[in-house]
């Protein structure tokens, strides 16, 4: 199946200062999702504000959209991004889309093939998922710190082989058509399919412990 894949990269961060370049394991870190999109499709756009973005994409053979600072503020949406890069590129309604942060580096090759080939088999938008624990211990904190449980007392009290799990989305992959991107103007759709994704490749650095994290992860 071809793929148009679209990596959100603007310029500054709240968290990490220049977080799309900073370094992981020797290289930019946008160049890790680079890398892994252009292992599945010659089909790799980076939408960014960034004139460094844009001269590192170039070095490695891959095409960029410049967005309008507008749209690159904290407030706005990364699928903003894609809806915009459609409608520059003027992609067709019925081509498949990804949208792949570069906030999650080691989401694989492998990761992207396994969400294409869930999209293909339900054809239905894919988000991925990392597991955050088994129901009974998932907890909500209100305002003054109390606790309040997503399950009863006696379901607290079952193993955790016997409750179902919970899952997140991770932020790594997201895969639909584009006219549904058009459509709605967002990849999160009630009638969606999750790919559960390995631990490290859910990895999202925001932070600089975030980063940090990543950094005692590389392989």
């Amino acid at each position: 199946m071809s793929l148009i894949a679209i990596i959100p990269a603007r310029k500054g961060s709240t968290g990490i200062g220049g977080k799309n370049l900073v370094d992981l394991g020797g290289k930019p870190l946008i160049q890790w999702t680079i890398e892994a999109c252009l292992d599945v499709t010659n089909r790799v756009y980076v939408s960014t504000n960034d004139p460094e973005i844009i001269e590192m994409a170039f070095d490695l053979r891959v095409m960029t959209i410049l967005r309008p600072d507008e749209l690159c503020s904290d407030g706005v949406h990364s699928s903003v991004a894609v809806t915009h890069a459609i409608e520059q590129m003027k992609m067709p309604g019925g081509s498949t889309i990804g949208m792949f942060l570069p906030t999650s580096p080691f989401r694989t090759s492998a990761d992207i093939i396994a969400g294409l080939d869930l999209f293909e088999k339900h054809r239905k938008p894919v988000v991925g998922l990392k597991e955050v624990g088994p129901e009974n211990s998932i907890r909500f904190v209100g305002e003054n710190g109390d606790l309040y449980p997503q399950t009863s007392i006696k379901d607290r009290h079952r193993q955790r082989q016997n409750v179902r799990k919970i899952y997140m989305v991770n932020g790594a992959l997201f895969i639909t058509k584009v006219h549904a991107i058009k459509s709605s103007g967002t990849f999160h759709d009630y009638n969606q399919k999750g790919l559960v994704m390995s631990a490290r490749s859910s990895i999202d650095i925001n932070t600089p412990d975030d980063l940090s994290f990543a950094r005692a992860n590389l392989l």
